[in-house]
């Protein structure tokens, strides 16, 4: 076990947590937590996303998120297999299959457009009786080819004839467009017009959390979607965030904290232990009773 893993197992096991415990609080799965506690560091996801794994176990448990990714970092390096040693006497290349064993697909792509072309030529000259091209080919300081002449058939339309007795229908006025109403303004006892108010917009003074912890309570916290708190609270600590359109909380001890959100306290949102996320916008802000 590398000293990482063993400084994340005595710091769970001091807050009397288990890995289903820590797994529902900081939603990071189980077996992750277990390779980080046994330095298996092979058995975590890319990098990227196993730093982000230590900080947030290490901010939940109350360790230095900073010095556990730089203990992670140094894991991951004495873990990572060596490069392998290039070969310069090698070729860098496979060599080529030879000429006989190669297919030949450029000469059948060849050999159907020629037999394509010919089947059109075959259709149009002998089947429908006209040039396969619109232009005809024309002899160099010669005349040109003669073409045949293309089939006709004469088609004979009647043409109506005027039904006796038919009324001729009238042609429909187009509609005349309609007066546009205008707005008069109402008149007073002395006949002068009177304005009327307009109303008056009020203004979105944004949103306030504050937060104060009767008991340990871990916190991840986001502002208008952007990370803003992850960490513990000790009892009597109090935080503040200020948001334009949202404040988004995930609440590790529901029991143990108490909000209020722009001056409004807020009843419990749980019981002790309990994991709870809430989100306010200016359409769930809690009023006062």
């Amino acid at each position: 076990m590398s000293d990482l893993g063993e400084r994340f197992r005595q710091a769970r096991e001091a807050k009397g947590l288990s890995l289903r415990q820590v797994e529902e609080a900081t939603r990071i799965r189980r077996e992750f937590l277990q390779a980080l506690e046994e330095g298996r560091s092979a058995d975590l996801p890319d990098d990227v996303y196993a730093r982000g794994l230590v900080k947030n176990y290490a901010s939940f448990l109350g360790l230095d998120p900073a010095e556990m990714v730089a203990a992670y970092r140094k894991l991951a390096a004495q873990a990572a297999p060596p490069l392998p040693a290039a070969m310069l006497n090698e070729p860098l290349l496979a060599h080529m299959r030879p000429r006989s064993q190669r297919r030949p697909w450029a000469w059948i792509l060849f050999a159907l457009v020629v037999i394509l072309i010919g089947g059109w030529l075959g259709y149009s000259r002998f089947y429908l009786g006209i040039a396969p091209w619109p232009l005809p080919f024309a002899k160099r300081g010669g005349s040109p080819l003669p073409t045949l002449p293309l089939p006709t058939r004469e088609i004979s339309t009647p043409l109506p004839t005027a039904l006796p007795n038919t009324p001729i229908p009238t042609p429909i006025p187009s509609p005349t467009a309609m007066p546009t109403l205008t707005a008069v303004p109402s008149l007073t006892a002395t006949g002068q017009p009177t304005a009327l108010p307009s109303p008056t917009p009020t203004a979105w003074a944004g949103l306030t959390v504050e937060a104060t912890a009767e008991a340990p309570t871990w916190l991840l916290v986001q502002v208008d979607g952007q990370p803003a708190f992850t960490g513990t609270l000790q009892p009597g600590q109090t935080s503040q965030w200020t948001a334009e359109t949202s404040v988004f909380m995930r609440i590790g001890n529901a029991g143990g904290l108490r909000l209020r959100v722009n001056g409004v306290e807020v009843p419990p949102l749980g019981a002790s232990g309990q994991v709870v996320e809430v989100t306010y916008t200016p359409e769930t802000i809690p009023s006062a009773q």
